[in-house]
C-alpha cells in the first residue's frame, strides 16, 4: 500500500494558491478583467483537475491533512473554479468536515454557491462588479441579522469589511 505524502500535497496545493492569487491581485482596480480573462481560466481549470486529483488521493484537504495554509489554497482553487458543479460538492465535503475547515472559508463558499444558483447568501460575502466598477453587495436573507449570522462564522461586521476593503485595495462598494 502506498503512503500518501501529505507534506508533498500541502506544498502542491500552496503552489496553486500563489499562482490563484498573482494573476488575481493583477485584476484589482481595472474595470474589467478582459486583459487576463484567457489566462485566468486556463490556471483555474488546470488548478481544478489538480484538485480533483488530491481529492480523489486524499479525501478532502482539511486542516488536520495538510495544515491550514495548503488547506486555504485548495479552498481558494475551488473557489475559483470555473466548474460550479465541483464548487458545489466542495461545499458539501466542507459541511462534512466542519470541524477540520476554516468557518470562514466555508461560509464564503456557501455564499457563492448560493449567488450561483440565484439564491441570496447568507453571510454576505458575495459582491458583484457593476457596470460603473463598483462593487455591490448580492442579495442577502435575513439582512437585520447578518452580522450575527457573520460573527458565528469569524467574519468581521459588514460594514468593517467593507471600509477595510474599500481601503486596502481602493475598491469602491455601494448598496
Amino acid at each position: 500500500m502506498e503512503r500518501t505524502n501529505y507534506k508533498e500535497i500541502a506544498r502542491e496545493l500552496i503552489q496553486m494558491g500563489k499562482k490563484d492569487q498573482e494573476y488575481r491581485m493583477k485584476m484589482i482596480g481595472k474595470q474589467s478583467w478582459e486583459d487576463l480573462k484567457e489566462e485566468i481560466l486556463s490556471l483555474d481549470k488546470a488548478n481544478t483537475k489538480k484538485l480533483k486529483e488530491i481529492l480523489t488521493a486524499i479525501g478532502l484537504p482539511t486542516i488536520s491533512k495538510v495544515g491550514k495554509k495548503a488547506a486555504l489554497n485548495a479552498w481558494l482553487v475551488a473557489q475559483h473554479t470555473p466548474d460550479a458543479k465541483f464548487r458545489q460538492g466542495y461545499l458539501i465535503l466542507m459541511k462534512k468536515h466542519s470541524d477540520d475547515v476554516d468557518p470562514i472559508n466555508m461560509a464564503m463558499m456557501h455564499d457563492r454557491v448560493s449567488m450561483e444558483n440565484g439564491k441570496p447568501q447568507t453571510y454576505g460575502t458575495q459582491f458583484q462588479r457593476d457596470k460603473d466598477g463598483s462593487f455591490v453587495l448580492w442579495k442577502v436573507r435575513d439582512r437585520k441579522n447578518l452580522d450575527i449570522r457573520r460573527k458565528k462564522m469569524g467574519l468581521s461586521p459588514l460594514d468593517e469589511h467593507i471600509k477595510k476593503v474599500s481601503k486596502s485595495y481602493k475598491m469602491t462598494f455601494r448598496e
